[in-house]
């Protein structure tokens, strides 16, 4: 029988750890000398000197574990404790029994034990006595972090709760069966001690912590549901239940769902007498698991997050002592963002008004901290590239944005490794003596149920293809392997991702790891990968996947899903992660992270592969929530409320992350922001040689007038770095002027810092400025004597765009240590304390004094690049020609930040201008920014004839969808500028005034034959209406376009020549002219397709528009009658490059051609438009997309009578045609300004 090294360490973690006392290494050690000797008195197989070596590394990490507690929590200052004195009066029977079995079963440390038990003493004080006679509401709320055993702890709370009397406990375990389930399962181990199905049916085994109840087997809690079923009110009825009249506690494990809650509720009130105020005598404890996700928008009448919450209120309500605490991960979502206003968020029924608590997790967690952390990303994680040229790339194979149905005809080669690696990772495994550990790899590349049976047979069929080839070579002890494809790339994988640890002696020593070879992984192929499985995970799937069955062997499995593994499955031993998901989902990455966790004996051998852009988006949403985790020890120690830190977190700028993400239309919206207490950096930069020049420049002559004008500090003792002090605001605010910042750093929008510095200017009227200083590179001598080392830093190149990123994905310009400048020791120290062995972080040095100056740091960078495996050859070269031109003309690469300190709640906001985010859309059909047609469809085909149901609700109106005499329809009612509304064949158009006053315009489908094109049409409207405006007209301008494209009968698109030629015409008018006569002048000014009229003749002028792309040089006159004219006029060239749809500054036919009908605002101005490209030959069609270009520059030139050219009337009158071309050099003397036109 094979030897399992894990289960053997448990074996001894428990012997050794008897009677809670601490074990040291020696103990250890002393153990494994004695270990064989036992063995071979019970004839038990004895131990080799490697797996003995193995066995004491792996208890000796097990027992090393410990977690740091920092105290970081927030309470409302007139709560009065009350349990700590009390506790005595309790024989805290759930909870010790729970504790020896998170010992015993669960193998916690005796450290972690105490811990916990610690953190929820503190916990059980906050949640309120139970036994008091006066009524109470309390509400809290518990950051933990992903996948770090939350459950445990609020199970531990629900032990300690029914301890001191609690009645009530109701666990909301997320919107699914699968969770719910899971969730049961947990609790009726960790503290009900019985099967919650056999419990119903009157049958008594003990599990889990009931094995260590002292005797006390008749003593449990009354759980009403159960594993196989949520609360049912016949169940719950047979029970016949009165709070008043059972002595232990009562447990509902449930859905968070209305009409579940409506049940409980009335179930509750129906059974159990109310005292005259109308409220149960008893207490309430509800604990919400993942609380963030009760006001997540599902789209479902029955999971509404506004009728959730209510529900929820109504149950806490109807209890004189009730006590709320949510548990999450990611408290941004709702609990302080969703509500419109600071007012609305405060008085919501669930705002943790009492208590803020933030866990802290175990040493041998890894999180979003260690894996995307302030100094590298960890070397697991690796870059799903993305390559144009390559058929093999996912990109290419499987786009981001991508159909339901999408066909996946072959595995890329990024997948093929990350499977190979899973094969490899399985045998090491075995070799280090998991034998039956369970092992798992998710692959989540699309929310589609399709998509996933598509990959799932792909991935099939490449498993299978490595096991065939497994099976006839490993076992081989010849080199015929090298023949076959597969075990070559299997070598490959073992060589590049596993042999640099697994073959080194240190690094195998250190972890007691036996040392590996190709030679082994070989012999070994077989055995540990022929029981791999693939398995779907969706809503859909009946695939199982049941790790409490397979404990004796271990599961094996590649999981393919989508939402289903984004939150809350646990999936046990997790080694490897494909994970290729549109960035839209930002604010749900962290809960999308299935690979934090614990992964104790192969932290080694896990992999993660994601995108570059999801890499980045980890390190800003770690980047943001360490700050907010850093803010409530910031704010306990400025006895500040959970109410002040609601308001902070609310307009935190790094909540601009979120919210950009979810931007799709092209309006302006204010964000309002605080900069109390944060950093500011231009983590973009830009990389055309003007802008870098100018910003060298700049910033040269800033430092010398502030050497001229400042006495200049520097302090070894305390910061590297020199600078100045006490500088004058407007100075820094002048230099801000000068430089040339990207708009993709959206936290750092001049215009809206400078008013924020002026807004402020009492508290930063006083500025210093630090010089950061590298370590032994090119140095600038600044002034006489004054010298300071520039700092030398890695760059790459942003994909898809042309952006400068300092420290790649990381995109971080400043260190920890850069805030110190203008400090003293005395303050730096302090922070050091308070942080207790933590990481000091760059905004502490902000966040804890509101007498420090606030901080413009500059850093002169020498930049370099090198060609790492997750670069393409195209960003590379164009990253390296940036070093060589900047390195050879000696010019710094200039990056700033701006730290501000404590200005304390009195400060005004900074108000940051966004693209319109869909604000108060709530939607059946889309999730994650995109629309699910299907879930449409069924809504469609539920609804009965004659019937409407509320679709989408808007702040300025709604979209209902329903039937109208047996036709499918979808009415948009708001307000509206006209009563007449044009039809077509396809769709009929009704515009109504109902009886109350209110408008709306019903679309009505003709032909049920074009059903599937009419929910396309509904979701163009959804996606792009404009809620700043009349609905109506919004939508009825998205309808024009549909209308035009059916009544042309044009199907091919128009010649590339002319798509450029438009695309020119089109850029003008939603840029140039539009800002000079707006958008409606510039529509009626527009010649289209009349040749005998200029391009746009708008008062006494006239403009003629040219695209440039083969010759940049050169534009071609295409008649004599262009640039004739008896005025004087203008020609305006537009210099294009071909482009990809990546490329954020691209734009192609449709995009442009929507923009300018986003920007007209009236629906009268879109007919015109759209009628003069349909004369053109324009209509929508997906073809344009592949057609992208990049506006590289734009000139202007002065059309009068010197202006070289030829008209009829300087030409011979036989010539009657002509096409000349002119040179844009030659005609420089004519080049006038923008402005001056």
């Amino acid at each position: 029988m094979a030897i399992n090294i894990q289960e053997m360490a448990n074996v001894a973690k428990v012997n050794l750890c008897q009677n809670g006392k601490s074990v040291s290494e020696s103990d250890v050690d002393k153990y494994i000398q004695v270990l064989n000797p036992i063995r071979s008195l019970t004839d038990d197989e004895l131990l080799s000197e490697e797996q003995l070596k193995l066995l004491a590394a792996t208890i000796k990490s097990q027992i090393s574990v410990t977690i740091t507690r920092t105290d970081k929590v927030l309470t409302n200052p007139d709560f009065e404790s009350w349990f700590y004195k009390d506790k005595i009066n309790h024989d805290m029977y759930y909870w010790n029994r729970y504790r020896e079995y998170l010992k015993y079963d669960k193998h916690f440390t005796t450290n972690v034990i105490d811990n916990i038990d610690n953190v929820l003493d503190q916990l059980t004080d906050y949640l309120g006595n139970p036994n008091l006679n006066h009524p109470f509401q309390r509400r809290g709320l518990i950051i933990g972090d992903v996948q770090s055993g939350k459950t445990s702890n609020f199970i531990g709370l629900m032990c300690k709760a029914s301890d001191v009397g609690y009645k009530l406990i109701v666990v909301l375990a997320s919107t699914t069966d699968k969770l719910r389930t899971q969730t049961q399962l947990r609790v009726d181990e960790g503290f009900i001690g019985n099967d919650s199905e056999n419990l119903l049916k009157h049958k008594y085994e003990r599990i889990g912590a009931a094995n260590y109840g002292n005797g006390k087997e008749d003593k449990r809690p009354v759980c009403v549901t159960s594993t196989i079923n949520d609360f049912n009110r016949t169940i719950a009825n047979s029970m016949g239940l009165q709070l008043n009249q059972t002595k232990e506690s009562i447990v509902f494990v449930i859905k968070k769902n209305v009409s579940v809650l409506n049940n409980l509720n009335k179930w509750i009130k129906g059974l159990n007498q109310a005292d005259s105020s109308g409220k149960i005598n008893q207490s309430l404890l509800v604990i919400d698991d993942e609380a963030d996700y009760a006001s997540i928008n599902t789209n479902s009448e029955d999971k509404d997050p506004t009728k959730t919450n209510a529900k929820i209120q109504e149950l806490l309500s109807a209890f004189t002592r009730a006590s709320y605490v949510g548990f999450t991960a990611t408290p941004y979502a709702n609990v302080f963002i969703d509500p419109e206003t600071t007012e609305e968020m405060t008085e919501a029924p669930l705002f943790p008004k009492d208590y803020i608590y933030c866990l802290d997790a175990p040493s041998n967690y890894i999180g979003a901290r260690n894996l995307f952390g302030e100094n590298e990303i960890d070397p697991s994680i690796k870059t799903i590239t993305y390559d144009e040229n390559d058929e093999n790339c996912i990109y290419n194979i499987l786009p981001l944005k991508h159909k339901k149905d999408a066909k996946i005809d072959k595995l890329p080669n990024t997948l093929k490794q990350a499977i190979r690696e899973f094969f490899i990772g399985n045998v090491i495994r075995d070799l280090r003596g998991a034998l039956t550990s369970h092992r798992s790899m998710i692959i989540n590349i699309s929310r589609f149920v399709m998509v996933h049976e598509e990959t799932r047979k792909a991935v099939d069929a490449y498993v299978s293809s490595l096991k065939r080839s497994i099976v006839f070579y490993s076992k081989k002890d010849d080199d015929s392997w090298k023949k076959d494809s597969n075990m070559i790339a299997l070598y490959d994988t073992y060589m590049s991702d596993f042999s640099p640890s697994c073959e080194n002696k240190q690094f195998a020593n250190q972890h007691g790891y036996k040392l590996t070879n190709w030679n082994e992984i070989m012999k070994n192929l077989h055995d540990s990968t022929f029981s791999i499985i693939v398995r779907v995970v969706n809503q859909q799937s009946k695939d199982d996947m049941n790790y409490e069955k397979n404990k004796n062997s271990g599961l094996r499995v590649i999981a393919i899903g989508g939402i289903s593994l984004s939150r809350g499955l646990t999936l046990e031993g997790l080694m490897v992660s494909y994970f290729y998901r549109s960035t839209n989902t930002y604010d749900t990455l962290m809960q999308m992270g299935r690979w934090f966790g614990y992964r104790e004996g192969y932290r080694d051998l896990c992999k993660i592969w994601m995108t570059d852009d999801a890499q980045e988006c980890y390190v800003s949403t770690n980047r943001a929530t360490e700050e907010l985790r850093s803010l409530i020890l910031q704010y306990k120690y400025s006895n500040l409320t959970p109410l002040d830190f609601g308001i902070q977190v609310r307009t935190d700028n790094n909540m601009l992350i979120t919210a950009r993400n979810k931007m799709r239309s092209a309006k302006q919206e204010l964000i309002e922001c605080t900069l109390n207490s944060k950093v500011v950096e231009t983590k973009y930069l830009l990389s055309n040689k003007n802008d870098l020049q100018n910003n060298s420049d700049v910033t040269y002559d800033f430092i010398q007038k502030l050497i001229n004008n400042y006495e200049i500090h520097y302090d070894k003792e305390i910061s590297t770095a020199k600078g100045f002090k006490n500088v004058r605001y407007e100075e820094i605010l002048e230099y801000l002027d000068n430089l040339n910042i990207s708009i993709a750093n959206i936290e750092f929008e001049n215009e809206a810092l400078k008013k924020f510095v002026k807004d402020n200017s009492h508290k930063l009227s006083k500025w210093d400025v630090a010089l950061i200083q590298g370590d032994k590179e090119q140095d600038d001598k600044l002034a006489k004597n004054i010298i300071l080392r520039r700092s030398n830093r890695q760059i790459d190149i942003k994909p898809s765009t042309e952006l400068i990123r300092v420290s790649k994905k990381r995109c971080r310009v400043g260190g920890p240590s850069d805030g110190k400048f203008g400090l003293t020791l005395e303050q730096i120290n302090k922070i050091k304390n308070i942080r207790q062995g933590h990481n000091v972080s760059q905004t502490d040095y902000f966040g804890y004094f509101s007498e420090r100056n606030p901080l413009l740091c500059i850093y002169l960078i020498k930049p370099f690049t090198k060609k790492d495996e997750d670069i393409t050859d195209k960003r590379y070269k164009y990253a390296k020609n940036i070093c060589d031109y900047l390195n050879n003309e000696s010019i710094p690469l200039v990056a700033i930040s701006l730290g501000f300190p404590n200005l304390g709640k009195e400060c005004t906001t900074v108000k940051y201008a966004l693209n319109k985010v869909a604000q108060g859309l709530k939607q059946i059909g889309i999730e994650d920014g995109e629309y699910n047609s299907e879930d449409v469809k069924k809504t469609f085909m539920e609804i009965s004839n004659n019937q409407y149901k509320q679709y989408c609700l808007l702040r300025n109106g709604d979209i209902l969808i329903g039937r109208n005499e047996e036709k499918y329809c979808f009415v948009v009612r708001g307000d509206a500028k006209r009563q007449k509304y044009k039809s077509s064949t396809f769709v009929q158009l009704d515009y109504e005034i109902l009886p109350n006053g209110n408008k709306q315009l019903l679309f009505t489908l003709q032909d049920q034959l074009l059903f599937d094109i009419f929910l396309k049409l509904l979701e163009d409207i959804v996606v792009n209406i404009d809620i700043s405006t009349s609905i109506i007209e919004s939508s009825y301008s998205r309808w024009l376009i549909w209308k035009a494209m059916f009544s042309n009968q044009k199907i091919d698109i128009l010649p590339v020549e002319q798509i450029r030629g438009l695309i020119g015409e089109l850029y003008s008018l939603k840029g140039f002219l539009n800002n000079k006569y707006t958008i409606e002048k510039s529509v009626y000014a527009w010649g289209g397709a009349n040749y005998n009229k200029k391009d746009f003749e708008i008062g006494n002028t006239w403009y003629e528009i040219k695209t440039t792309i083969k010759s940049p040089g050169e534009v071609e006159i295409s008649s004599l009658e262009q640039l004739e004219a008896n005025k004087n006029g203008y020609l305006i060239v537009h210099s294009l490059e071909k482009s990809t749809p990546e490329n954020i500054y691209s734009t192609n036919l449709n995009k442009i051609v929507d923009e300018c009908i986003k920007l007209i605002s009236d629906s009268h101005t879109v007919e015109v438009f759209i009628e003069k490209l349909s004369k053109q030959g324009y209509v929508f069609n997906d073809k344009y997309n592949d057609y992208n270009f990049n506006i590289k520059k734009t000139e202007y030139f002065n059309i009068d009578t010197n202006f070289p050219k030829l008209t009829t009337s300087n030409v011979f009158s036989e010539i009657i045609k002509c096409t000349y071309t002119l040179s844009l050099n030659a005609i420089s003397k004519f080049k006038v300004m923008e402005g001056a036109i």
